[in-house]
């Protein structure tokens, strides 16, 4: 791994955590770097794995809500699937609009039963914030802007994501 690869991450996030760490292994040095609130190295990397580990994690679950997205109609969709199906929606797009069509067009859910709200970080303390969201299994669009949306199922209960 050369230096400048680590360039190509963006700043604060756990990938370049990791990724430092692995290219100061290369030279027989330890962990360096401080990761959010950790100011501890060692426990700065551990966090960041646990952040790339639970990201991964919603990339599972986005998979399996294209699934429902394809071969579920709204009406027949229960709460945990359309909070799968939302995942997968909400993590693959990059504005609020293309969230709402796809909402209504992929599952065809109607405008009043869904709306969403986000922000693109950008100062540190906002990707911070990103990154605490997305270790803990949160919304994060492709843009890297942080979601959260309320929606009613079908036969009227709410979900939160």
């Amino acid at each position: 791994m050369k230096r400048s690869d680590l360039c190509k991450l963006p700043p604060g996030s756990a990938e370049l955590v990791i990724a430092h760490a692995v290219w100061r292994r290369q030279r027989g040095l330890g962990p360096s770097m401080p990761y959010i609130n950790e100011r501890d190295p060692r426990k700065a990397l551990k966090f960041a794995q646990s952040v790339v580990r639970a990201s991964e994690w919603s990339r599972d679950v986005a998979g399996i809500g294209k699934i429902f997205a394809e071969k579920r109609s709204f009406e027949s969709m229960d709460e945990v699937m359309l909070e799968v199906a939302l995942r997968h929606i909400v993590t693959s797009s990059s504005s609020e609009e293309e969230v709402l069509n796809r909402a209504q067009n992929d599952l065809g859910i109607p405008p009043e039963y869904f709306s969403i709200s986000s922000f693109l970080p950008e100062d540190q303390a906002g990707r911070e914030i990103r990154e605490f969201v997305r270790g803990l299994g949160g919304l994060v669009m492709k843009n890297g802007a942080v979601a959260s949306i309320v929606a009613d199922t079908f036969k009227g209960e709410t979900i939160f994501i």
